[in-house]
Protein backbone atom coordinates (compact mmCIF):
# COMPACT_ATOMS: atom_id res chain seq x y z
CA UNK A 1 0.00 0.00 0.00
CA UNK A 2 1.47 3.20 -0.77
CA UNK A 3 0.79 6.35 0.97
CA UNK A 4 0.30 9.64 -0.46
CA UNK A 5 0.20 13.34 0.60
CA UNK A 6 -2.54 15.25 -0.58
CA UNK A 7 -1.66 18.15 -2.39
CA UNK A 8 -4.49 20.39 -1.29
CA UNK A 9 -4.50 19.66 2.30
CA UNK A 10 -1.15 18.16 2.95
CA UNK A 11 -3.05 14.52 4.36
CA UNK A 12 -2.05 11.62 4.04
CA UNK A 13 -3.88 8.70 2.33
CA UNK A 14 -3.79 5.30 0.27
CA UNK A 15 -5.80 6.20 -2.51
CA UNK A 16 -4.86 7.30 -5.99
CA UNK A 17 -4.20 10.27 -7.45
CA UNK A 18 -2.73 13.83 -6.41
CA UNK A 19 -5.42 14.32 -4.07
CA UNK A 20 -7.37 12.67 -1.10
CA UNK A 21 -10.76 11.62 -0.92
CA UNK A 22 -11.48 14.46 0.89
CA UNK A 23 -10.57 17.03 -1.42
CA UNK A 24 -11.61 15.28 -4.55
CA UNK A 25 -14.63 17.27 -4.99
CA UNK A 26 -13.43 20.59 -4.44
CA UNK A 27 -10.74 19.90 -7.00
CA UNK A 28 -12.97 18.55 -9.86
CA UNK A 29 -15.13 21.91 -9.47
CA UNK A 30 -11.93 24.31 -9.52
CA UNK A 31 -11.02 22.14 -12.52
CA UNK A 32 -13.97 22.77 -14.30
CA UNK A 33 -14.16 26.34 -13.15
CA UNK A 34 -10.44 26.70 -14.78
CA UNK A 35 -11.57 25.19 -17.69
CA UNK A 36 -14.38 27.49 -18.55
CA UNK A 37 -12.38 30.39 -17.37
CA UNK A 38 -9.65 29.55 -19.97
CA UNK A 39 -12.12 28.68 -22.70
CA UNK A 40 -13.80 32.05 -22.26
CA UNK A 41 -10.76 34.47 -21.32
CA UNK A 42 -8.07 32.90 -23.98
CA UNK A 43 -5.82 35.84 -23.62
CA UNK A 44 -5.35 36.19 -19.90
CA UNK A 45 -1.67 36.39 -18.86
CA UNK A 46 -1.55 36.19 -15.18
CA UNK A 47 -1.67 33.44 -12.76
CA UNK A 48 -2.67 35.95 -10.24
CA UNK A 49 -5.33 37.27 -12.46
CA UNK A 50 -6.93 34.32 -12.89
CA UNK A 51 -6.60 33.39 -8.80
CA UNK A 52 -8.57 36.61 -8.56
CA UNK A 53 -11.27 36.21 -10.32
CA UNK A 54 -11.65 32.75 -10.25
CA UNK A 55 -11.01 31.97 -6.43
CA UNK A 56 -8.73 29.36 -6.98
CA UNK A 57 -5.05 29.54 -5.22
CA UNK A 58 -2.07 30.31 -7.54
CA UNK A 59 -0.84 26.90 -6.30
CA UNK A 60 -3.56 24.76 -7.58
CA UNK A 61 -3.79 26.73 -10.65
CA UNK A 62 0.15 26.15 -11.11
CA UNK A 63 -0.66 22.29 -10.57
CA UNK A 64 -3.56 22.16 -12.85
CA UNK A 65 -1.56 24.13 -15.90
CA UNK A 66 0.47 20.87 -15.06
CA UNK A 67 -2.43 18.01 -16.01
CA UNK A 68 -2.56 17.10 -19.71
CA UNK A 69 -5.64 18.89 -20.26
CA UNK A 70 -4.31 22.22 -19.56
CA UNK A 71 -0.67 22.15 -20.78
CA UNK A 72 -0.90 24.26 -23.60
CA UNK A 73 -2.19 26.89 -21.86
CA UNK A 74 0.58 26.93 -19.98
CA UNK A 75 2.66 28.76 -22.50
CA UNK A 76 0.01 31.71 -21.73
CA UNK A 77 0.87 32.19 -17.94
CA UNK A 78 3.56 34.47 -16.74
Amino acid sequence: MKINRCTRCGNFYTSDGDVCPNCIIKDNQELSTFRNYLEQNQAETSLNNVSLKTGISQNNLTRFLGYDGFKQFGKNFK
